[in-house]
């Protein structure tokens, strides 16, 4: 209050004089506290403030996946369980896609997208979803526990704060370098084999 009288007119106690000197009051303060901190600011990533978002956080298992979706602010806006299958993978985007209007960018994050997550990962970048991989948080990190509906929420809020994330790997590409290996590794043996049988005749 010492500050606020000192930069007002003496004895002009009007709303506009007393709102002008809260002002000034605020911009002097704020100044202090940018200078004191050495101009850092703790602002929304670039991504959540130009663009609403719904985020689905998805812990994955051999047969069952967990998937929580949470809005631009981390609210819970819904939870569900699915069977690893592709019904139970077309019954999480019909699930998600319904949450979400057409202002909002809906995004999947995945816990395992190279391993039990790998078939929904790819279902759902073929029907045309954003997809991103989390990493699984350490056993240290897992400071309330472990259960399958905290991953899904901490899958989302990675998606959600832009950390821990990344692109996932096109599995496609993965199984046709895999079926190339295989066949160069059959046909190595194949000939291997004609060598062996040809050397034995003669």
């Amino acid at each position: 209050m010492i500050w606020l009288a000192s930069l007002c007119p003496r004895g002009d106690l009007s709303p506009v004089a007393v709102h002008g000197c809260r002002r000034d009051f605020i911009e002097a303060w704020t100044s202090l506290d940018t200078a004191l901190s050495g101009g850092l600011h703790i602002t929304l990533s670039t991504r959540n403030a130009e663009e609403a978002m719904i985020a689905v956080g998805v812990d994955t298992h051999k047969s069952r996946h967990i998937a929580v979706a949470l809005d631009r602010l981390g609210q819970l806006l819904g939870e569900l369980s699915i069977e690893a299958c592709a019904a139970g993978y077309v019954e999480l985007e019909g699930w998600a896609r319904a949450l979400a209007d057409d202002s909002e960018q809906l995004v999947f994050g995945i816990e395992g997208a190279g391993s039990w997550g790998a078939g929904l990962c790819e279902y759902l970048q073929l029907a045309g979803c954003s997809v991103l991989e989390v990493e699984r948080p350490r056993r240290r990190e897992r400071r309330t526990g472990k259960t399958d509906r905290i991953d899904a929420v901490s899958a989302a809020k990675h998606v959600l704060n832009d950390e821990g994330t990344s692109t996932p790997r096109q599995q496609g590409s993965r199984r046709a370098l895999a079926a190339l290996l295989i066949a160069s590794a059959q046909l190595l043996a194949s000939a291997q084999g004609c060598s062996t049988n040809s050397s034995r005749c003669t």
